[in-house]
């Protein structure tokens, strides 16, 4: 996952199968994201 940032308003970048340990890991450190995006993932064989 990346994090980055809007001004003060954090954005989130993450595949959806690691988005909600991500959002979990978050909120645990109490901020609140503006926005998440759903990025897509390469799967590697």
């Amino acid at each position: 996952c990346t994090l980055t940032w809007d001004g003060d308003q954090p954005i989130v970048e993450c595949p959806a199968e690691e988005l909600t340990e991500a959002t979990r890991l978050i909120q645990t450190k109490g901020i609140l994201i503006k926005e998440v995006r759903i990025v897509e993932v390469e799967k590697v064989e």
